[in-house]
């Protein structure tokens, strides 16, 4: 196979399919199969050496090279990998360790990020964004701990893509100028900044999803959600669990924000009936794109029921949801409830 057309397929897939979801359901499976086979072998070679991670357990595998799909199995690492640093390097602030930890999972050289004066965790991650290519997205942490997770920008750009591809064509035809560059409103049940999860692709979203018109992005709770606000409402949910928040020892610059958590999650209550009243009244009929986790997407639909209100969007809007409940229990028919909102 030529060089430039593996490379097209491995670094701009988008491209190699003309954008076209039928195009990239249609290739037959020999040919994909072996395409993807072809484009593992190379990442193995170029990444053996630069991801310290993989190449201390392809060394610990005695793997060198790979050339089965079954091959590359023992070196698929769990997703625990990416929080698997010592918890007390964030609490004591030792964010030279946590870089030479987060150093082992990426490509990029973090060896030369200066750390100095870094005192919070959003502050030494935007010190690695600004320093280096990467940019980070991190766990909820409903668990404990909070996964931090290096891509780059590249990466996001094609994902929003892919988004866009699969929720707005129709497979069997190529697709229309409206399906490959739609403009809608975006419906957004979460804050609209952030690191943690789905919050990181804001920018992207807004860019990919409303042809940057800011004012097609609709969140449900305005500001940031920052890490370090994350981090403190995640162990006090611990301490809580365990019966010891009177107990709890935090950071005096961490402990000082306590009551702006408890702000802003008293703020949330309010928030959400404005926000119901936004999806009924002015984008009722319109065009959208909605995406969210279960749970969330399920307690702005429950709060709809109680309001006796629906969201009766376009027939060509398009919902997306999934991304576990993180943490919450959702009854039976929680689906259906956000189905019939």
């Amino acid at each position: 196979m030529a060089d430039d057309t593996l490379r097209t397929f491995m670094d701009r897939p988008l491209d190699f399919f003309g954008e076209s979801l039928t195009k990239m359901h249609s290739i037959p499976r020999d040919e994909l199969e072996e395409l993807q086979r072809e484009a593992m072998i190379e990442r193995f070679s170029e990444h053996r050496e630069t991801i310290e991670m993989v190449r201390k357990l392809a060394d610990r595998l005695g793997i060198s090279s790979v050339d089965k799909f079954d091959d590359i199995v023992p070196l698929m690492f769990s997703h625990t990998a990416y929080k698997s640093y010592p918890p007390a390097l964030l609490d004591n602030k030792r964010w030279d360790l946590m870089t030479r930890w987060l150093d082992k999972l990426t490509t990029y050289d973090l060896s030369a990020v200066d750390v100095e004066g870094v005192d919070s965790i959003d502050e030494w991650l935007d010190r690695l964004e600004t320093q280096t290519p990467i940019q980070l997205v991190t766990s909820s942490g409903t668990t404990g701990t909070f996964s931090i997770i290096p891509k780059d920008e590249p990466t996001t750009i094609q994902g929003m893509r892919i988004w866009k591809m699969m929720v707005f064509q129709t497979f069997g035809k190529e697709p229309t100028e409206d399906e490959l560059n739609p403009v809608v409103d975006v419906i957004w049940p979460n804050y609209s900044e952030g690191r943690f999860g789905m919050t990181r692709m804001v920018p992207w979203i807004k860019r990919e999803f409303t042809g940057g018109d800011e004012s097609r992005f609709h969140a449900l709770y305005a500001g940031a959600m920052d890490t370090d606000l994350m981090f403190l409402a995640n162990k006090m949910r611990a301490a809580a669990a365990r019966g010891e928040l009177d107990r709890l020892q935090l950071d005096p610059k961490l402990a000082a924000r306590r009551e702006e958590l408890i702000a802003m999650q008293a703020r949330q209550a309010t928030e959400v009936p404005e926000f119901l009243a936004r999806l009924t009244d002015k984008l009722g009929g319109k065009r959208v794109f909605m995406t969210s986790t279960y749970n969330l997407m399920y307690n702005l639909a429950s709060a709809g029921h109680a309001e006796g209100v629906r969201a009766d969007f376009a027939p060509n809007s398009a919902i997306l949801t999934g991304g576990g409940a993180k943490g919450q229990v959702l009854p039976d028919g929680y689906m259906d409830v956000i189905r019939e909102f």
